[in-house]
């Protein structure tokens, strides 16, 4: 259990998220296949958009919300740990590669913002971590779609 304030779980997901996008970044500028290119460029493009999303939740956020007190069994702090730090053959990398490890980085943010969404009280954080469920929720249906069709992102 963890004791945070939506304050803090915010800029711990910001980071996350930003965090994120640089990993994406870093393995586009190494990789040579293009379609794996274009998905990576896609991806941290993306995540940029959620952390901006993030930042503007926290900044219009009310201070009563913010300084809510919550009981979590998330430690948001450490959520960049589970960004992979080295260890990626970028020779072989594929697409259904990149798939598998953007869901499994989604699903990190995606466990907080579920946790945090399900609560029934005070229910002001319910629904400010409700739309960032929702931001993930919809980029998963998008990215598995088009990996399904085989189309641009």
């Amino acid at each position: 259990m963890a004791y945070q304030q939506p304050k803090t779980i915010l800029d711990h997901a910001e980071q996350y998220h930003r965090q994120v996008a640089d990993f994406y970044r870093e393995l586009m500028r190494s990789c040579e296949n293009p379609r794996v290119k274009m998905l990576l460029d896609y991806l941290g493009k993306h995540e940029g958009k959620v952390a901006d999303s993030v930042r503007r939740c926290h900044e219009e956020a009310p201070e009563h919300v913010l300084a809510t007190w919550l009981t979590t069994t998330q430690h948001t702090d450490s959520l960049n740990e589970h960004i992979p730090k080295d260890g990626i053959l970028l020779e072989n990398l594929q697409e259904d590669d990149v798939l598998q490890l953007a869901m499994q980085l989604d699903d990190i943010a995606l466990d907080v913002y579920q946790e945090l969404a399900s609560r029934h009280e005070p229910s002001w954080v319910a629904e400010a971590f409700q739309n960032l469920l929702e931001i993930e929720r919809s980029h998963e249906r998008l990215m598995v779609r088009q990996a399904e069709r085989g189309g641009d992102l």
